[in-house]
C-alpha cells in the first residue's frame, strides 16, 4: 500500500488555515501533521521536522512565506496560498511546485494535489532511475510529427497567449509544474508540462541534455565534460543523458576532435 503524503499547512488568516486544513483532510492520501499561524513556528517545526509537502501562505506578519523557505537548509516540497498574483514570480524562482491564488476553490485545490501525487508516486517507484532516460530519442520523433514544419508557437503567460519563434529559445528549464524559457531578451515564464513541452521542439534544433533542461543546439557556446554553457549560463548535462547527447553531436559531424 501507498505511503501517505506527510503535511503541514501556515497561514496567518485563520479562516483560511481552516479552509486549507479542511480540504487536506478530504484527501485519503495527505496526512496533515502539523498546522501553524505563523511562519515562526512553521520554521522551527521544519527543522526538526521532515514532512513531503508544505501548504504555504507567503503574505504574513513577522515571518513571510518566502522567508520561512529561504531561511531553510534543506527545503520541502511546498505549494503558495496567497492572495497577491504579483508573487508569482518570485514562486517560480524559489521552484514551487504550485501557486494557488485565494480565495482557493476545491477543484484547484485537487489539481495541484493530484499533479504531486502523480510526480511523487513515480519518483517513489523508480528512485533514483532516471524515469526519462530511455525515451528521449522517442520524444524527438514524437516532436518532428508534431512541430510540423511550424517556426512558433504560441505560449500561455499570465494574461496572455505570447509568441514565440522556436529559433529565439536558448533554452528551457523544467521546474515541477512551471518551464522557464529563456531567451536572447527576456524570460518566460508558463505553467506547462515539461514532457509535452518537448514534443512541440523542432528535433534537429534542440536536444534534453539533462532531466531538468532542452537546450538548443545552435545556442550552445561551450561544451564542457559535465555542462554546457549558453549565454554564460552553466547548464549541467545529466549523467544519463551524456551518451546520447555526445553520440548526437558526433552523427550530426558537429563534434571535431584534433589529434
Amino acid at each position: 500500500m501507498q505511503n501517505k503524503i506527510s503535511c503541514i499547512a501556515v497561514d496567518d488568516e485563520p479562516l483560511s488555515l481552516q479552509q486549507i486544513t479542511g480540504y487536506i483532510k478530504k484527501v485519503d492520501m495527505l496526512s496533515l501533521e502539523e498546522t501553524f499561524e505563523n511562519g515562526i513556528d512553521a520554521l522551527n517545526y521544519l527543522k526538526t521536522h521532515h514532512v513531503d509537502l508544505v501548504f504555504l501562505d507567503i503574505q504574513m506578519d513577522e515571518l513571510t512565506g518566502v522567508d520561512l523557505i529561504e531561511s531553510l537548509n534543506e527545503t520541502p516540497h511546498f505549494i503558495f496560498t496567497t492572495a497577491y498574483e504579483h508573487y508569482a514570480l518570485k514562486a517560480f524562482e524559489l521552484q514551487a511546485f504550485d501557486y494557488l491564488q485565494k480565495p482557493l476553490s476545491f477543484k484547484r485545490f485537487m489539481r495541484a494535489v493530484d499533479n504531486f501525487l502523480e510526480k511523487h508516486s513515480d519518483h517513489m517507484q523508480k528512485n533514483s532511475q532516471d524515469p526519462e532516460n530511455t525515451t528521449v530519442p522517442q520524444e524527438n520523433s514524437k516532436t518532428e510529427s508534431a512541430s510540423n514544419g511550424k517556426e512558433f508557437i504560441f505560449i500561455k503567460t499570465k494574461y496572455k497567449m505570447q509568441r514565440l519563434s522556436f529559433d529565439d529559445i536558448y533554452y528551457i528549464k523544467g521546474l515541477n509544474n512551471y518551464l522557464i524559457l529563456k531567451t536572447s531578451n527576456e524570460t518566460i515564464y508558463t505553467i506547462q508540462s515539461f514532457k509535452n513541452f518537448s514534443q512541440i521542439l523542432p528535433p534537429e534544433n534542440f536536444i534534453r541534455i539533462h532531466k531538468s533542461y532542452i537546450v538548443a543546439i545552435d545556442k550552445i557556446d561551450v561544451i564542457g565534460k559535465n555542462q554546457v554553457f549558453i549565454m554564460g549560463e552553466n547548464i549541467p548535462i545529466g549523467e544519463s543523458y551524456k551518451q546520447y547527447f555526445f553520440n548526437y553531436l558526433t552523427d550530426k559531424n558537429l563534434l571535431f576532435n584534433h589529434n
